[in-house]
């Protein structure tokens, strides 16, 4: 597998990155640091709009991380975090991470989020509208 030693070199490649717009990474072993090395390679990519980490081990800090990249440079519309081992029990920044980016489309399942908080991240989309 990748892991986060792999992931480090396909992130820095992505800095300089002109022409890749889809990447799949999928169970190939990230972990957070992976995520972070992602993360500060989002800051700098303005063509990648579909990101798949679905099966890995990123966890809300790595989350974090991407979608802080993410932020910063508005490219990517597309985010498959699916089955990454990230547990939400209260309100985070993650929302707010979320709500300020350029996503269009989220895959989240098999993920722990409790209910009350996916309750108040809806209220909060809603009074985006």
């Amino acid at each position: 597998s990748i892991g986060d030693a792999g992931v480090r070199a396909i992130a820095e490649a992505l800095e300089s990155n002109v022409s890749l717009q889809v990447l799949a990474l999928t169970e190939c072993n990230i972990a957070s640091q992976g995520a972070n090395y992602l993360g500060r390679a989002l800051m700098e990519n303005e063509t990648l709009h579909r990101l798949n980490l679905a099966s890995n081990r990123i966890g809300v800090d790595g989350l974090r991380a991407i979608l802080g990249g993410i932020q910063h440079s508005k490219a990517v519309l597309a985010l498959n975090v699916s089955s990454n081992e990230i547990y939400i029990s209260k309100k985070s920044d993650l929302w707010d991470l979320l709500a300020s980016s350029s996503i269009q489309e989220l895959s989240f399942r098999h993920n722990k989020i409790d209910d009350d908080v996916i309750i108040e991240f809806l209220y909060s989309l809603r009074e985006e509208c």
